[in-house]
């Protein structure tokens, strides 16, 4: 029974585990190396090899996204929040008194 796998992408912390791993498995498959991944599930991947670090970006969907609802030409503003603020439940309200002063606080939804 004939099986055909679209794309499969790999990762290890060594190239040599890697390309051991492709020579085997081409011993049983016919294989097509595309080497490296840089598109994956509509997120594009950023390699930046001297640094050590990959960088995942959903640019182009949100862009379709925004022609999808005419928002194209819409203007950027910051985020009204301290950048790396990690929230908790500790900070949740606490009492009725404290869930009634959040409920008189505007928030905006879409």
């Amino acid at each position: 029974m004939p099986v055909f796998v679209d794309d499969m992408t790999l990762a290890s912390q060594l190239k040599m585990d890697l390309d051991k791993f492709i020579i085997e498995q081409g011993k049983h498959f016919k294989l097509q190396d595309l080497r490296p991944t840089t598109q994956l599930l509509g997120i594009k991947i950023d390699h930046d090899h001297l640094c050590w670090s990959i960088s995942l970006s959903q640019h182009q969907y949100t862009v379709e996204i925004l022609q999808k609802f005419g928002m194209e030409n819409c203007k950027l503003v910051s985020t009204p929040m301290e950048p790396g603020l990690w929230l908790s439940n500790d900070m949740s309200p606490k009492n009725e008194e404290e869930q009634a002063h959040m409920k008189t606080i505007h928030i905006w939804q879409p």
